[in-house]
């Protein structure tokens, strides 16, 4: 059972945007100590890896400790978020001269995405139709709850045909740990983000929708526990990574790139932000708009199933790839 999930419950009852606990108070609520580390130091309270940080900052709060009078604020971070679009929104100004940096040849754009294509036309069974399985399973069975199970089965070989199992807590679980994602993937919260396509988007909206997703995501894990072989004391999942949730949402709802580690250097290559946010989300926009037209021409020679956002994963993975090699 999770740690906090007396503390997490606790938290879904709150509707106030500010309010004060003493550690005290927060140990009793959750029924378990916090530890050395909260008590000692402020950056214990700030989501960067604790199981109990981030479960707060999963819920929409952000907290302010203050170690001598042992008490911590919780406020909500709407406010940041906002002021993180007023931000995006005063900025517009310069994406003129951002979308001239961005632009790519067409002919470099389609000589490095061919080589992705190449292994379609060469091979049936590759592990790149593990995309085209998921992506028409889900859109498919996504509205028809009974499949949820099987939706979830082609998740699972999906993530491991692209390695996310491995030296993962994933690897210690069978498919249906999965299920909770699967269902926030089919709810109606996100389905204006199914084959969202950036280039028909004007607003910041979306980007703020995918990053919403994503901590949605995260919650379904974090907090959970599993065991490794040889070790009978459980362990807690205190991070998941941007790789994993984001090559669970591009194989889903084909909304996002996935940032793993060749996608994250060709990026680099662009000077393109390589962390999963809605700064990224944002970013991503411009720069398909930038490339419509080859964007548009690799889809016509591809299935319905593939998004603008899949074509721009295609090419920052071999973009990086030739980058490393």
């Amino acid at each position: 059972m999770d740690k906090y999930y007396k503390f997490e419950r606790y938290l879904n009852t709150k509707i106030e945007d500010e309010f004060e606990l003493s550690f005290s108070e927060i140990e009793r609520i959750a029924g378990v100590d916090l530890p050395y580390s909260a008590y000692n130091y402020k950056e214990y309270w700030n989501p960067s890896g604790h199981t109990f940080p981030t479960i707060v900052s999963m819920h929409g709060y952000r907290m302010k400790p203050d170690l001598y009078n042992k008490k911590v604020l919780f406020y909500k971070e709407d406010n940041i978020l906002k002021s993180k679009e007023k931000k995006v929104q005063s900025e517009s100004k310069r994406i003129p001269n951002i979308n001239s940096n961005y632009k790519v040849d067409e002919l470099e754009f389609s000589r490095i995405v061919d080589k992705f294509i190449y292994v379609y036309s060469v091979d049936s069974n590759s592990r790149y139709m593990s995309y085209d399985h998921i992506r028409k399973e889900f859109l498919y069975y996504r509205d028809k709850e009974n499949y949820r199970d099987y939706i979830t089965l082609n998740l699972y070989a999906y993530l491991a045909s692209w390695g996310m199992l491995r030296n993962s807590f994933l690897m210690q679980k069978d498919y249906i740990f999965s299920r909770p994602v699967v269902d926030i993937l089919c709810s109606d919260k996100y389905k204006s983000l199914i084959n969202y396509n950036p280039l028909t988007d004007n607003s910041s909206k979306k980007a703020f929708l995918i990053e919403e997703l994503v901590w949605d995501i995260k919650r379904c894990y974090v907090g959970k526990t599993y065991f490794e072989e040889g070790n009978s004391e459980p362990k807690v999942i205190e991070n998941v990574t941007d790789t994993l949730v984001s090559k669970i949402i591009l194989g889903t709802l084909g909304c996002t790139i996935a940032y793993d580690r060749y996608v994250k250097k060709g990026l680099s290559s662009h000077k393109l932000s390589q962390k999963c946010s809605q700064e990224s989300f944002l970013e991503l926009k411009e720069f398909a708009k930038a490339n419509e037209t080859a964007i548009k021409n690799t889809l016509l020679r591809l299935g319905d199933i593939y998004t603008p956002m899949k074509i721009l994963d295609m090419y920052f993975y071999e973009k990086g790839f030739e980058k490393e090699k």
